[in-house]
């Protein structure tokens, strides 16, 4: 699947789906294809990935000791945390127990547990 999109000053076209390192290549037709099957899948893909992004921002933050990146992959996997969150509950509410595809049981828990910024209750506003 190719879809063409002009950016706002229309000089560049970019193509999406298009990708230079075949196995990004084949993993997005593979995801893309996937998650266009049902409401269902789609939510099950989004997971999928925000689940893979959780094991790799976790494995970059261990290897650096620089605070300054780390501090960005802290941002980063809470952004995934609240994403992998939205999807299961949104799954939760369509299907049924949504299943865990690459985290462990107490990755999972620890993850979903976890209080971030933006799911942090505020009280009266």
């Amino acid at each position: 699947m190719v879809v063409l999109v002009m950016t706002h000053n229309m000089q560049h076209l970019l193509i999406i789906g298009a990708f230079t390192d075949p196995y990004i290549d084949d993993l997005f037709d593979w995801l893309t294809g996937w998650g266009l099957t049902s409401v269902e899948d789609a939510l099950q893909v989004g997971a999928f990935i925000e689940e893979y992004d959780i094991l790799d921002i976790w494995t970059a933050y261990d290897q650096t000791d620089e605070s300054q990146i780390q501090e960005v992959y802290q941002s980063l996997y809470e952004g995934s945390y609240n994403h992998l969150a939205s999807f299961v509950y949104n799954y939760e509410l369509i299907c049924s127990d949504y299943e865990i595809q690459l985290l462990s049981q107490a990755e999972f828990d620890a993850v979903l547990c976890f209080e971030t910024d933006a799911r942090q209750t505020h009280g009266d506003k």
